[in-house]
C-alpha cells in the first residue's frame, strides 16, 4: 500500500462499514484499500476526539537549543580562542 495520504472522506465510510457489523475488519481493509493500522488508528482517533482528521501541527518544529544572542557570543569566543573544545565553551556560559 505504501505511504500515502488517505482522505478523511475515505476514513469515515470505513468506520461506518466497521460499525454496522456486516463487514469484518479484513473486508473493510480490502474494500477501502487502507491498512489495518490506519483503520485502528482512525477508530481510536474518532473515539478520542470525535473526528477522523489528524490534529493540526502547531509551531514551526523543534524548539531551538540556542537563543539568537548565544550565537554571536559563541562566535566571539571561537575567534578569541579557537583551540577550545565545545564542552569548554559550554562550561563558560
Amino acid at each position: 500500500m505504501g505511504n500515502r495520504r488517505i482522505s478523511d472522506d475515505l476514513k469515515r465510510p470505513a468506520l461506518r462499514m466497521r460499525a454496522c457489523g456486516r463487514y469484518t475488519d479484513p473486508e473493510v481493509i480490502q474494500v477501502m484499500g487502507i491498512s489495518r493500522s490506519t483503520l485502528f488508528r482512525t477508530a481510536h482517533r474518532m473515539r478520542r476526539t470525535g473526528s477522523v482528521a489528524k490534529a493540526v501541527a502547531i509551531g514551526p518544529g523543534r524548539p531551538r537549543k540556542l537563543m539568537h544572542a548565544d550565537c554571536p557570543y559563541l562566535l566571539a569566543l571561537a575567534r578569541h580562542k579557537p583551540s577550545l573544545f565545545l564542552d569548554q565553551y559550554a562550561a563558560r556560559s
